[in-house]
């Protein structure tokens, strides 16, 4: 009769906990949109879902035979081929999203339903710790709850990779039961979570790697149930404990699948591999503020704002946690012992959210996050310290029920009747108050181009490559962003776009073009070369059908799409090659005076990885400049400058003088568009050749202020044609 009886309740309290779950998912989000829109701001919803159906691409490309390293490969990076993207992989997810699709058979509502499945992910994960904490029903179920939705009170609930938090319960529950009683499967299960949150979650799987170190020794050594006997020497017996050599094994061990997967890729894009600088991590930190600041653009009160100023990646951790962390503070019932290490190893997380440079009003001091980057491998590729935040919400939480494990036994009604106020007042917050609306929508022009393109895809001579731009005060601007990506990947379209988070070589080239008409004629003739056929303008304004009807010449080898209409209709266009200066006697020469003159030796080396540069802070303006003395300098020579792969540091527009005589120059890099295209990270040479120079005094002046780039060189030769 009662195993029956526990039988059923273990039921009820399955059924009560999925009512929960599917009561509180569906009032977050505005699900009137979830077939018809994409959960997020537009941006980085789009790029996770291009991801996603790359990734099944090339799956499908591996197992009908194509080579493993097709993994890291993306169509939509025209003309690249492998991608930085991989530095968040998302497999999980694209394994989530696929089998969601296989019933669906709908993008939009499988993408959308991957936040459900993270929240499913998160809450069962607590709620196995709270478990393995014997923790009972009701409170392992508010607590998940609160861990499960906590983070999604911040500007990052954008980001699909971020809603993936689920390793740090699962190792944390790993080790207490490995503690308990030393089984090695729960060793082998630590290293299974870290590659399931790494896979699904590169910032939060590296931190789930430390924290699987970090975790198990704070138990160690502070927990009243494993209390080392000589108190002196904690940290030494931790060293030598059979225990600890076990998790450094486990976590070891979770790098192998990782590394496999992750070091060819990181080789074959070493031409892209760089370092993030402290700066930016400045700028993607939390901010002190945020502490009573909701972010503004994910409540539905802004009234609520009671402090100017949050920053872009601000973290509210909820006002009703702060409220139930003070109420425990101030209670006298029982002294926490452990819960008051973990309450303070949220701070000092929290603080480490705050990134390298603390700002509090008018105070500005160094952040203890400068350690993480200098010292910890890894948190040099990353750029959002505000991520940590989880990391202090959940030892917080951890805190939370270090109070109620002490204090079970209290029964009382009005112990009851105040945990269901709490309850309450959690839900009303993080239920109600931070609803989510946020969905993206595609433009109308992409029906568009689907409807207009057809006879395109028929003709096998010509595959259509896009361009996006918007056109704003009476200029075009280049369009770059998920949506040209998205578009690209699901069409089968290439674009000449690139990719949002980073800055491809021919990209400025094209971007600087545009801000001069005068060289629109030798832009197409690149974009040409490229093998563009549509332009899509996105956005505009009143003038520019006036502007197209004035200057259909200058767009005659493109097909333009502005909303539902098409006009000029597509046509080929020829180039001559360039070819460059034949490199024959080299010249010496010296730098006899610059705007910039450190590293002008740099500049005869041929060290490709050092370089001079024009303004000391970037962006290029008309008085950079470099003058050079030749030594037996001819009439007739020829300068070549190398930038290795780095066509965007060439100077956009530069003037050549032999003393006062200007005798040669260009309006725009001239570099071999098909040795560009065949090795876009090859090293890539731009010649200017000189005639009739009398003297030996050269300069080199820009002529083109640059909204985009800065004049760099890396290696500067001079050469005569005899």
């Amino acid at each position: 009769m009662r195993e029956n009886t526990f039988s059923l309740r273990e039921i009820l309290n399955w059924l009560f906990i999925i009512l929960v779950i599917t009561f509180f998912f569906l009032n977050r989000y505005d699900i009137s949109s979830f077939h018809t829109g994409i959960l997020g701001d537009g941006n980085d919803s789009l790029l996770n879902l291009t991801l996603i159906e790359n990734n099944i691409q090339n799956i499908k490309k591996i197992l009908n035979g194509a080579p493993l390293a097709t993994i890291y490969r993306s169509n939509a990076h025209y003309p690249y081929v492998e991608t930085t993207l991989f530095t968040e992989p998302i497999y999980i997810q694209t394994i989530l999203y696929s089998l969601t699709k296989f019933f669906t058979q709908d993008h939009n509502i499988s993408y959308n339903i991957l936040f459900l499945w993270a929240f499913l992910f998160n809450f069962f994960s607590f709620h196995f710790l709270c478990k393995v904490m014997k923790l009972n029903d009701f409170y392992s179920v508010f607590f998940s709850l609160l861990y499960s939705s906590s983070h999604l009170i911040a500007l990052q609930y954008v980001h699909l990779q971020n809603q993936f938090i689920f390793g740090f319960p699962l190792i944390s529950a790993f080790t207490i039961l490995a503690i308990r009683n030393s089984k090695k499967k729960y060793f082998y299960l630590i290293a299974i979570s870290i590659n399931l949150q790494f896979f699904s979650c590169a910032y939060y799987g590296l931190y789930a790697l430390y924290f699987s170190l970090f975790f198990p020794a704070v138990i160690l050594v502070f927990h009243s149930d494993y209390q080392f006997k000589n108190h002196k020497n904690r940290l030494f017996d931790l060293i030598r404990n059979p225990l600890s050599h076990k998790f450094l094994l486990a976590s070891i061990f979770s790098v192998i699948p990782i590394a496999i997967v992750y070091v060819p890729f990181k080789y074959i894009t070493r031409n892209l591999s760089f370092e993030r600088i402290v700066e930016e991590n400045a700028y993607f930190s939390n901010t002190f503020s945020s502490i009573l600041t909701f972010p503004e653009k994910i409540v539905s009160y802004p009234e609520f704002l009671f402090i100017e100023g949050v920053a872009h990646n601000s973290f509210l951790l909820g006002y009703s946690l702060y409220l139930v962390v003070f109420l425990v503070l101030i209670s006298s019932i029982k002294k926490l012992k452990i819960g008051y290490l973990f309450l303070i190893l949220g701070i000092i997380f929290y603080i480490f959210s705050l990134g390298p440079i603390i700002n509090f009003f008018s105070w500005e001091i160094g952040g203890p996050y400068k350690l993480l980057y200098k010292f910890f491998p890894g948190f040099n590729s990353l750029r959002v310290p505000n991520r940590i935040s989880i990391i202090a919400m959940f030892f917080i939480i951890l805190f939370l029920i270090d109070f109620i494990r002490k204090n079970s036994e209290q029964k009382f009604l009005t112990h009851k009747i105040f945990y269901l106020i709490i309850s309450c007042i959690f839900y009303f917050e993080y239920g109600y108050l931070t609803k989510i609306h946020s969905f993206s929508y595609l433009p109308n022009q992409i029906i568009t181009l689907n409807k207009t393109s057809n006879s395109y895809m028929k003709d096998e001579e010509i595959n259509p490559v896009v361009l996006f731009l918007d056109y704003k005060q009476g200029k075009f601007q280049y369009k770059t962003g998920p949506i040209p990506e998205y578009i690209s990947l699901t069409n089968g379209f290439k674009t000449v776009n690139g990719y949002s988070g980073h800055t491809f070589p021919f990209q400025n080239y094209i971007e600087t073009s545009l801000q001069d008409e005068n060289v629109y004629d030798e832009l197409f003739i690149f974009l040409s070369n490229l093998g563009l056929t549509h332009i899509i303008i996105l956005s505009y304004d009143k003038t520019l059908n006036q502007y197209l009807n004035s200057n259909k010449n200058k767009f005659e080898s493109f097909k333009i799409i502005q909303d539902s209409h098409v006009e000029i209709e597509w046509k080929k266009v020829q180039i001559e090659e360039e070819v460059n200066y034949v490199k024959n006697n080299r010249l010496d020469f010296h730098i006899k005076k610059s705007i910039n003159p450190k590293k002008h030796n740099f500049l005869t080396d041929s060290q490709h990885s050092t370089y001079w540069e024009g303004q000391k802070h970037g962006l290029q303006t008309k008085e950079d400049f470099l003058q050079i003395t030749i030594d037996d300098a001819p009439k007739d020579f020829g300068i070549l400058m190398n930038n290795g792969p780095f066509v965007n540091r060439f100077a956009y527009g530069l003037d050549v003088f032999c003393g006062d005589k200007k005798v040669g120059g260009y309006n725009l890099p001239k570099f071999s568009i098909p040795t560009f295209l065949n090795n876009p990270y090859g090293n890539q040479h731009l010649s200017i050749n000189i005639k009739n120079c009398a003297g030996n005094l050269l300069e080199l002046r820009v002529n083109k202020i640059s909204e985009y780039s800065f004049w760099s060189i890396s290696q500067f030769e001079i050469y005569s044609d005899k």
